[in-house]
């Protein structure tokens, strides 16, 4: 029955009703500050513009919760279930999200500053652009998050799992790092500087020449991927590495089989023996690279640009290209078995 219950633009100051079902309740407006909320069945309820600030909501069920637009500063939501529900735009400063399930929930243009989410799973997450400076967020779970262009300075992220995050563009100056893990992680145009790096697991992360790093830190003394880096024979298979900068890189003998590299620049690159089997290379720039008995069986090679690359005893049998991509000069690719695509008309 609560999914009938209206107590929108209500006034419930300091009410308690811990324990309660009001799932799919419409509590849109309604003023709440004060209140416990504590162990409550919210799934599905409409929170929108609801004045949650200084508010006992921990251990609640907000499952797919429409809470756009809400006041929830200082609002305690430890352990809460914050599973797809919409934050867009609500206030969340110095709120308390520790422990609490994030995953999938929309928090665009929502207010974190130094909000408190030490442990809180926020793998998924589209968190791009959002302001969580100072923000606590020891041994957080941000795997696969988006956090492109965030501003996480000064935040505490030592022990999080940043594992294929996109971090690019973000600001962490003065951030704390240590002991997280950030395999794979997207790095390119990232402020690094007085970043505590120490002990974080950086293999396989990338970056690229806009990257600002600590001072002192010696990233040539670490597995990242990027430009002149030595990943001679690694293991990059099946991984996106699409606009990613690998200009001068060494990649021979690489296993880049089904490896997205599309709008990469591999210029100057060393990718003789690498294996780039079904590896998506559209647009990609290869100028001047050293293709030398590589594989390039089954490749897209749409508006690639190969001028003066070394393509001497490569595999191209069943690549595909178009009337955009660029060879060496002489260079007849239908003779080695590429297939030239027709252009949509």
């Amino acid at each position: 029955m609560s999914k009938e219950i209206d107590l929108s633009n209500c006034q419930l100051e300091k009410v308690d009703l811990s324990g309660k079902n009001l799932s799919k309740a419409n509590l849109s407006e309604t003023n709440l500050r004060y209140a416990n909320l504590s162990s409550m069945d919210l799934s599905e309820a409409n929170l929108s513009n609801a004045d949650l600030g200084w508010t006992n909501i921990q251990s609640t069920n907000l499952n797919k919760a429409n809470l756009s637009k809400a006041y929830l500063v200082e609002a305690n939501l430890k352990g809460a279930n914050l599973e797809n529900a919409n934050l867009e735009s609500a206030d969340l400063e110095s709120a308390d999200l520790d422990n609490t399930n994030l995953s999938g929930v929309n928090l665009k243009k929502a207010r974190l500053k130094e909000t408190f989410m030490q442990n809180a799973n926020l793998s998924n997450t589209d968190l791009s652009g959002i302001n969580l400076s100072g923000a606590n967020l020891y041994q957080a779970d941000l795997e696969n998050a988006n956090l492109k262009g965030a501003n996480l300075s000064g935040a505490n992220l030592s022990g999080a799992d940043l594992s294929n995050a996109n971090l690019s563009k973000a600001n962490l100056s003065g951030a704390r790092l240590s002991y997280a893990h950030l395999w794979r992680a997207n790095l390119s145009e990232t402020n690094l500087s007085g970043t505590d790096l120490s002990n974080a697991n950086l293999e396989g992360a990338i970056y690229d020449k806009q990257t600002s790093w600590p001072e002192g830190f010696n990233y040539k003394n670490t597995q990242l991927i990027g430009p002149n880096r030595n990943l001679s024979g690694e293991d990059l298979s099946g991984i996106d590495l699409s606009s990613v900068d690998l200009s001068e890189a060494n990649l021979s003998r690489a296993d880049l089989v089904f490896t997205k590299l599309s709008g990469a620049d591999l210029s100057n690159a060393d990718l003789s023996g690498a294996n780039l089997e079904y590896a998506n290379l559209s647009e990609v720039n290869l100028s001047g690279a050293n293709l030398e008995n590589a594989n390039l069986f089954d490749v897209n090679l749409e508006y690639a640009n190969l001028t003066d690359a070394n393509l001497s005893e490569v595999n191209l049998s069943e690549a595909k290209y178009n009337s955009e991509t660029i060879w060496p000069e002489g260079f007849n690719p239908q003779k080695h078995g590429a297939i030239l695509i027709e252009d949509e008309a």
